[in-house]
Protein backbone atom coordinates (compact mmCIF):
# COMPACT_ATOMS: atom_id res chain seq x y z
CA UNK A 1 0.00 0.00 0.00
CA UNK A 2 1.39 3.65 -0.80
CA UNK A 3 0.63 6.71 1.00
CA UNK A 4 -1.91 9.09 -0.87
CA UNK A 5 1.34 11.51 -1.19
CA UNK A 6 3.50 8.35 -3.06
CA UNK A 7 6.08 8.03 0.28
CA UNK A 8 6.95 5.35 1.74
CA UNK A 9 4.36 2.96 3.64
CA UNK A 10 5.11 3.88 7.32
CA UNK A 11 3.11 0.19 8.27
CA UNK A 12 5.94 -1.32 6.51
CA UNK A 13 7.95 -3.87 8.06
CA UNK A 14 11.52 -2.62 9.05
CA UNK A 15 12.77 -5.97 9.41
CA UNK A 16 11.32 -9.84 9.57
CA UNK A 17 12.85 -13.03 10.67
CA UNK A 18 11.81 -16.38 11.94
CA UNK A 19 12.88 -17.27 15.42
CA UNK A 20 13.83 -20.42 16.46
CA UNK A 21 11.64 -21.38 19.73
CA UNK A 22 12.84 -24.96 19.70
CA UNK A 23 11.27 -28.34 19.34
CA UNK A 24 11.05 -27.75 15.65
CA UNK A 25 8.69 -24.36 15.93
CA UNK A 26 9.51 -20.98 15.55
CA UNK A 27 7.40 -17.50 15.86
CA UNK A 28 8.12 -15.21 12.61
CA UNK A 29 8.82 -11.86 13.92
CA UNK A 30 8.41 -8.10 12.25
CA UNK A 31 9.16 -4.73 13.62
CA UNK A 32 7.40 -1.83 12.40
CA UNK A 33 7.08 1.83 13.08
CA UNK A 34 9.83 4.26 14.77
CA UNK A 35 12.68 2.94 16.02
CA UNK A 36 12.12 5.95 18.90
CA UNK A 37 8.33 4.85 19.27
CA UNK A 38 7.03 2.66 22.28
CA UNK A 39 7.49 -1.04 21.71
CA UNK A 40 4.48 -3.02 21.75
CA UNK A 41 4.09 -7.17 21.31
CA UNK A 42 1.28 -8.08 19.33
CA UNK A 43 0.64 -11.88 19.73
CA UNK A 44 -2.17 -13.12 17.62
CA UNK A 45 -4.34 -16.40 17.49
CA UNK A 46 -3.12 -20.12 17.21
CA UNK A 47 -1.59 -21.93 14.09
CA UNK A 48 -2.96 -21.05 11.14
CA UNK A 49 -5.07 -17.84 11.92
CA UNK A 50 -2.26 -15.72 10.42
CA UNK A 51 -1.90 -12.18 10.27
CA UNK A 52 -3.15 -9.31 8.16
CA UNK A 53 -1.21 -6.56 7.23
CA UNK A 54 -4.15 -4.39 8.86
CA UNK A 55 -3.37 -5.97 12.16
CA UNK A 56 -0.15 -3.32 12.12
CA UNK A 57 -2.39 -0.18 12.42
CA UNK A 58 -3.71 -1.11 15.55
CA UNK A 59 -0.85 0.38 17.22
Amino acid sequence: MTPPDGGADPFAPLTSQMLDTGDGHSLYVETVGRADGIPAVYLHGGPGSGCQPSHRRLF
